[in-house]
């Protein structure tokens, strides 16, 4: 589709009927290839570092899913333990990151981890996240047990 959606957060996801994730509040987002200088739009606990100082690209939104990843996952904001959201945007700057619980599902920390690396070439695409996830959630159907009558 060729979006930055610049803000994504748990509060701007919406859940359909049949539990379904579907991406609200377009309001700041911008079509690639815009130039948007460091303007540091968005929530700043789900800023990508690079943000604040450098054009906002797909890789900041990947970055800010892996955020909302931890959130989801973890039931607590992330940098929770940082009273502002400008101590938290400090910390990731300072290459900080939530700590993954250490019950998490190896492959999910390790998407969450590849999300938020400090650099953003390091990042994966979200077209490599919503493919790594869709392998998840097959391999979790697969071994889900079934009901026997």
């Amino acid at each position: 589709m060729g979006i930055l959606h610049r803000d994504i957060k748990t509060a701007n996801v919406l859940l359909t009927d049949e539990l379904t994730a579907k991406i609200s509040d377009f309001s700041i987002s911008t079509r690639f290839g815009t130039e948007h200088s460091g303007s540091a739009l968005g929530t700043t606990r789900y800023l990508a570092p690079e943000c604040v100082f450098e054009k906002y690209t797909e890789s900041a939104d990947v970055y800010a899913f892996g955020m909302l990843m931890y959130e989801v996952t973890h039931k607590a904001l992330p940098f929770a333990e940082c009273k502002s959201g400008i101590s938290a945007m400090l910390s990731a700057q300072d290459q900080k990151r939530p700590r993954l619980a250490v019950d998490l599902s190896s492959p999910l920390a390790s998407l969450m981890d590849s999300c938020w690396q400090h650099m953003p070439i390091r990042r994966p695409t979200i077209h490599e996240v919503t493919l790594l996830l869709q392998r998840l959630l097959q391999a979790h159907t697969d071994t889900e047990p079934t009901d026997v009558c």
